[in-house]
Order: structure tokens, then sequence, then C-alpha cells
């Protein structure tokens, strides 16, 4: 497969980020709210998903992350990086919206447990680079991206105790805040926990320090 262009990232980094801003708009309409983007004919179980933008990187993250360690050579180490700029510069819109407080959409499909699949699943392949190449590792030092992951862990964490589960006198609340947590991007969500986790402790402080 080819490399990533430059050319490349910038365009996969505008689509992310007009996606995430057509959703977020989306989102502040409300659950009951129609649309002419969100809706099966466009996103739905048929179609290409919201967050197809994201999945190409990790696609290419993952296709690096399972070569051998002889096989890495430059222009990975150079790909990983485009990778990681891309996640970074598109973090600010794709985070915020993940954590929109609308509750799950019954008037149009609801775009963010797709993109927060794509997200998690794509992180957990820039964990399994760092983990697999010590030479891309190295190199991505720099780019902060021990402090990037630290941000998702704490997305992570930040999506499940925002939900409300009552208490031992009150039942939870019918409609609860923010997405739904029942799919497949919760399960990418667990795997991201499980294999950030190998990367040591100093993972849980980046998470700490990006929560405070």
């Amino acid at each position: 497969k080819e490399n990533i262009s430059e050319y490349c990232a910038n365009i996969l980094s505008a689509l992310t980020k007009a996606e995430c801003e057509a959703a977020t708009v989306q989102c502040n309409q409300g659950p009951k709210s129609g649309s002419n983007l969100f809706n099966d004919n466009v996103v739905g179980e048929e179609m290409i998903h919201a967050g197809a933008y994201i999945v190409l990187i990790g696609e290419c993250l993952d296709r690096i992350a399972k070569k051998k360690e002889v096989q890495i050579s430059e222009k990975f180490v150079t790909e990983c990086r485009r990778c990681l700029s891309v996640l970074k510069d598109v973090a600010p819109v794709v985070m915020p919206l993940l954590l929109h407080q609308s509750p799950e959409a019954n008037s149009h499909e609801d775009p963010r447990p797709t993109i927060a699949e794509a997200w998690f699943v794509t992180m957990t392949s820039l964990v399994s680079v760092c983990r697999n190449h010590k030479q891309i590792a190295a190199s991505l030092v720099g780019d902060e991206v021990e402090s990037f992951l630290g941000e998702s862990l704490s997305l992570a964490m930040m999506l499940i105790f925002q939900k409300d589960l009552g208490t031992r006198r009150t039942a939870a609340p019918d409609i609860q805040r923010g997405m739904s947590l029942d799919g497949p991007h919760t399960l990418a969500v667990d795997t991201f926990f499980s294999e950030s986790m190998l990367l040591g402790p100093s993972i849980l402080l980046a998470g700490g320090r990006s929560i405070l």
C-alpha cells in the first residue's frame, strides 16, 4: 500500500473536521431532530459510517504496527508522525463531540457511536505501534504521543462516568446524558483501556494530567 502523503493527511484532517462539525451541529439540535446527512441512506448499516476518515488513519497505523522491526525504515517513521499529526489536529473537534450532552438520537442516525469506535480503535493501533516498534516510539516522544494517548484515556473515563447509574434509593433516569454506550464502540474503549495499560504506569499519569 502507498504511504500517506502530506497532501493526503491534510485532506483527511479537513474531512474529519467537517464531519465532526456537522455532527456537533446535529447534536445541538437535540435527539428528536431530523437530518439530511445522518440518516440510513447516508450513514446507515449498509453505507459508510461516520468516522470513516479516522478509520483510514487507524488502518495505516495498524499496517505499520504489524510489520517486523527489521522492516521499519524512516519512511514508516514519517508516516506515523503524519498520522499522529492528523489525530492531534482533529482531536479538538472529535473529543467534545463524543462528550456532547445530547441524549441518544431517535430521529436520526447518531454519528457519535461510530466516530467513537473509529477513534478508540485508531488509538489502540497507535498504542500497538509504540509497543511494537521502539524506533517509531522514540521518534514520537517529541510529538508528545504519551500525553496525547493520556487525553484519549481520560476521554474514555469521562464517557463512562457521565452516565447516571442512580443510587440505592433512586433509579437511573430513562433518558441519559450523552450518546448510548450500548454498541461496539464500548468494546473499542475497553480494548484501548487494556492495551494502553501495557505502556506502563506513566500512561495513567498522562491520563490524570489530562483530567486536571
